[in-house]
């Protein structure tokens, strides 16, 4: 059952409204209306918009992950090269900076390509429901820990249909992001 939170208007709109033309008064009260709704415009989701935004969540973890070990490796040959009391050096070697600035070029593409927009939000605050990307040790995972809060909240803001659309494809989701 979906619930809808009522919009009290001011007297001072009220006024407003009805110093105003019949014609005008209708339009007034429309987009007064259409204000007072806390609701996000109703969205209809698709296979295609929730694989291009598993695709893209997908594609950050992995990449973090590679960088994280990527950085590890090379920790342990710089701090090889110049020892303990070389953390001055370590900051400055050529080797680190150009593997960092490559990393943020690389995060920066990925992070240029992902979906924006209402439905990427919806996506994102319906999967919160789900589960969530976490630090496991020094890689990040997705950890199935349902959250009620978020689905209530993603009922309220996008509606039972499209959570409900969300939730019957909990198992693909799952699978996506836990690879």
């Amino acid at each position: 059952m979906q619930t809808r939170e009522m919009c009290i208007f001011s007297e001072q709109s009220i006024r407003n409204v009805h110093g105003h033309r019949p014609a005008t008064r209708l339009a007034l009260v429309a987009l007064l209306a259409l204000a007072c709704t806390a609701r996000a415009p109703r969205l209809k989701p698709t296979d295609e918009a929730l694989t291009t935004y598993l695709t893209s969540v997908h594609d950050w973890m992995q990449m973090t992950n590679r960088h994280a070990e990527e950085n590890e490796m090379l920790m342990r040959k710089l701090s090889a090269r110049h020892g303990l009391s070389g953390a001055g050096q370590l900051a400055q070697d050529p080797e680190l900076l150009a593997q960092l600035n490559r990393q943020r070029e690389e995060m920066a593409a990925v992070v240029a390509g992902a979906p924006v927009g209402p439905m990427a939000a919806a996506l994102g605050t319906t999967i919160g429901g789900i589960g969530h990307g976490t630090l496991d040790g020094r890689r990040m995972t997705f950890l199935v820990e349902p959250n009620d809060s978020a689905l209530a909240a993603a009922r309220a803001r996008y509606g039972e249909t499209f959570v409900d659309w969300v939730l019957a494809r909990k198992g693909r989701i799952i699978a996506t992001l836990s690879q």
